[in-house]
């Protein structure tokens, strides 16, 4: 009995000094960490998340944001694109200022403000063609790797291996096998979660070269939860590119057993595809951690007249520069503004756009899902609509197919279309890609397509909203406070 309570009092002491231990260590690391939250986090109520986490849970919450929450994105991205620094300076030397004079004098301020942000020049002499469905655009896409002669570069963020998906993968083998350069890089999280099965490893166990974006490490410690690569890239033979939405997977065909989903996705010819170019070679520079061998075109065609940029975006940039260009697109805006997004959790700075918008008598109207694949992103998106629609912001809600768009058009001349949610993980979290049109004959095209799914849906009123159930209103905004973390 008293050898029993004598290793009982043994056990407890060391307890108590491995405890003591603990809280030495932490109170000595704590300081710092929460000076690295502070002097590298833009978002306040990201900082106020992860100093809590830090204070609450001794050494663990050190630990956790050391692993997380630190974005190593930038230092690598530095170290690996060096070797893309030639050819991204003869694209962001180009010069512009011609094209931009050609544009209405109301959008040429536009133009040179998307310049200062991406640092890409807009291009002129490009074609734009649309895509709204699964139907649509996969039959054009293999038609395009079907004749595809000297390269294929894919980057998706799922990349399903069945259906559709087994299709594709059948005409990248067959491209390779011919001798085209094929290279596929799909997110990891994307592949691995949210796709049934790794395309990426029944590409590599054919001979394809394809990689996963950011998969977790070891050694350094790097679980990268929300920094996903959400971007959608296909270029052909450096002539032709498409980007926007649309995932190679069954869900965006009706004919799929799961939940059909409408998106939009485009062809581009011109200049514009050297940019596409460039972002992808980036994304696989930095994912293979080698020096970018992937040339641009030194005459790219000019089959059209529309002038575009492509917005690239993501933890690597400085700035938001998607969410600053929305912002200053919705302050042009004289008429109207069209947003289509599945999640619409807009932060402060666009809100106060659309507001101030609506106010000044431009028509905003935004179509949303009815029910998008994630509830509490629901229930935050309505607690937070009372005040846009009592601003006079017209909100729009489809039934299926699900809406997965991802559509902004301004006054009938500018769009900005590609990969981007209206949500806090993909304006101020994820690598993500717009490209800007400057075009009244595409953008009025896409405004029809706007104006048919505007009509196939049911305005949310305020009446509705006010009416309803007080434990449903509690539980949007208990949904609402994690907005900055959806």
């Amino acid at each position: 009995m008293v050898s029993t309570v004598a290793e009982l009092i043994d056990t407890l002491s060391a307890l108590r000094f491995s405890w003591s231990l603990v809280w030495l260590i932490h109170l000595g690391l704590a300081p710092l960490a929460m000076a690295h939250v502070l002097l590298t986090k833009r978002l306040p109520q990201a900082s106020f998340g992860w100093l809590l986490v830090i204070a609450g849970v001794p050494l663990l919450g050190i630990i956790v944001y050391g692993i997380f929450g630190v974005n190593r994105i930038h230092r690598r991205a530095q170290r690996f694109n060096r070797g893309h620094a030639r050819q991204h300076n003869a694209l962001t030397q180009q010069d512009d200022e011609a094209l931009v004079q050609a544009l209405p004098q109301a959008w040429q301020s536009m133009a040179r403000a998307g310049k200062k942000l991406s640092g890409l020049p807009l291009t002129g002499g490009n074609t734009v063609e649309h895509f709204h469905t699964g139907e649509q655009l996969f039959p054009v896409m293999m038609e395009a790797l079907r004749n595809a002669r000297q390269s294929i570069y894919i980057a998706s963020y799922t990349f399903d291996l069945g259906g559709i998906g087994k299709e594709f993968v059948a005409l990248l083998v067959a491209a390779k096998e011919r001798g085209v350069d094929v290279r596929v890089l799909v997110d990891c999280i994307g592949d691995r979660v949210i796709s049934q099965s790794s395309v990426i490893t029944a590409l590599q166990q054919q001979g394809v070269p394809a990689l996963h974006f950011l998969p977790p490490t070891l050694w350094p410690p790097i679980v990268h939860l929300n920094l996903r690569n959400h971007r959608k890239i296909l270029i052909v033979d450096k002539t032709q590119g498409f980007a926007g939405g649309i995932n190679i997977t069954q869900k965006n065909c009706r004919s799929t057993d799961h939940q059909p989903s409408n998106d939009d996705h485009f062809r581009f010819t011109g200049a514009v595809v050297n940019q596409l170019l460039a972002v992808f070679a980036e994304d696989w520079a930095f994912t293979a951690q080698k020096k970018n061998d992937i040339t641009l075109m030194e005459t790219p065609r000019q089959d059209g007249q529309t002038a575009c940029r492509v917005i690239p975006d993501g933890p690597d940039h400085a700035d938001d520069q998607i969410l600053l260009l929305m912002t200053a697109a919705a302050s042009q805006a004289r008429t109207s503004l069209t947003l289509f997004s599945p999640y619409f959790l807009p932060t402060e700075p666009l809100i106060g756009a659309l507001r101030v918008a609506a106010l000044r008598g431009v028509r905003v109207r935004v179509l949303i899902p009815s029910r998008s694949n994630y509830g509490v992103v629901d229930w935050a998106c309505r607690h937070y609509l009372p005040d846009l629609v009592q601003a006079g912001l017209e909100i729009y809600a489809i039934g299926e197919p699900f809406l997965h768009s991802k559509l902004f058009l301004v006054d009938e001349y500018y769009a900005m279309v590609g990969s981007t949610n209206i949500d806090p993980r993909s304006l101020h979290l994820n690598f993500e890609l717009m490209v800007e049109i400057y075009d009244a004959d595409v953008v009025k095209r896409l405004q029809q397509h706007a104006d048919e799914q505007f009509a196939k849906a049911e305005r949310i009123t305020l009446e509705q909203l006010r009416a309803q159930p007080l434990a449903l209103r509690l539980r949007n905004a208990i949904a609402g406070l994690a907005q900055p973390y959806l």
